[in-house]
């Protein structure tokens, strides 16, 4: 039975792969899109680049920027203190954990929730890196309390496989 529930969540992770939208460039940042992830908005305002994605309810805020001159984790708490403090009210975060990109750039994950300023209860994960060449990049996800469970994945396999210079 677990063979089986593996073949399956390793094929449907492959199909998703081999329909997945063309690689999206954000100065820097290579972000492979899976199936079904749209871009809803997309700038540039001075050093700071960004692109939304969006499926269904959940959403992936990529927000990059030009020679940042610290760390993932400074820039995890800088984004926690200036972003999501900012957005909304009730914030609550988990610990952060260190990890890695597919392609061995460090990373800070954070696990948030909190209710928007028009009373919407939301959940979401934030990401952190910076780059060997000092490209900062932080991923939000976030989707409606209740909703970030049905797209997780695919935000984790998209953050995952993201080149950063």
């Amino acid at each position: 039975m677990v063979a089986v529930l593996l073949f399956v969540a390793g094929g449907a992770d492959a199909i998703a792969h081999a329909i997945a939208g063309p690689p999206i460039q954000i100065a820097g940042v290579t972000l492979h899109p899976q199936a079904g992830w749209k871009v809803q908005r997309r700038g540039d305002e001075g050093s700071l680049h960004r692109v939304v994605l969006a499926r269904g309810s959940g959403a992936l805020d990529v927000t990059v920027i030009d020679a940042y001159p610290g760390t993932a984790d400074g820039l995890a708490r800088q984004y926690q203190d200036s972003v999501l403090a900012g957005q909304l009210d009730q914030l609550s975060v988990g610990d952060p954990e260190a990890g890695a990109l597919n392609d061995g750039t460090p990373t800070v994950r954070y696990g948030y929730i909190g209710i928007t300023h028009d009373g919407v209860a939301v959940e979401g994960v934030v990401t952190t890196a910076v780059g060997p060449e000092g490209t900062g990049v932080v991923f939000d996800g976030y989707a409606p309390k209740g909703g970030l469970a049905s797209v997780v994945g695919g935000l984790a396999s998209m953050i995952d496989q993201t080149e950063v210079r």
